[in-house]
């Protein structure tokens, strides 16, 4: 587990990214949020950080999955839970929410926990990027691109 440090929580928060990703993300402006601050950036049927899909978004997700052989293990547990098929409603790119500092910032979500998972004992909590998407994060002599 790496350390997420903000403001607010100077010792920091165990997440499951690498911490040479946290530092590159951070100079890139990308700040931890709670979703308890930010009521409905899960909830698919939200208008403020949802919209609905296009046929052309569609067929660039499937074939962007496609690509990368990508599966969705808890699809229809998302599906069940927001009652709205997956492929209906997108997150959107350009939202605003609060960090954990309580500061605004408006971006996209690039990494989101919501139940338990390896590389961090906390749940339901995101990381905004500010701007436009993708964003690339230099790290060393990689090169990351949020996709």
């Amino acid at each position: 587990m790496c350390i997420w440090k903000t403001v607010n929580n100077p010792s920091g928060f165990e997440v499951n990214i690498e911490q040479n990703l946290i530092n590159a993300m951070k100079k890139e402006g990308s700040k931890f949020c709670w979703v308890k601050d930010n009521l409905g950036i899960y909830d698919r049927n939200n208008i403020e950080y949802f919209e609905d899909v296009s046929e052309d978004d569609n067929k660039e997700e499937k074939k962007n999955n496609k690509e990368e052989d990508v599966e969705d293990d808890n699809k229809e547990e998302d599906e069940a839970e927001n009652h709205l098929p997956e492929d209906t409603r997108k997150r959107k790119k350009n939202i605003r929410v609060v960090d954990s500092d309580g500061n605004t910032v408006i971006g996209y979500v690039t990494h989101m926990v919501i139940g338990p998972c390896s590389g961090t004992p906390l749940c339901k909590w995101f990381i905004i990027q500010p701007g436009t998407y993708p964003t690339r994060y230099n790290i060393s002599d990689v090169v990351i691109t949020d996709l």
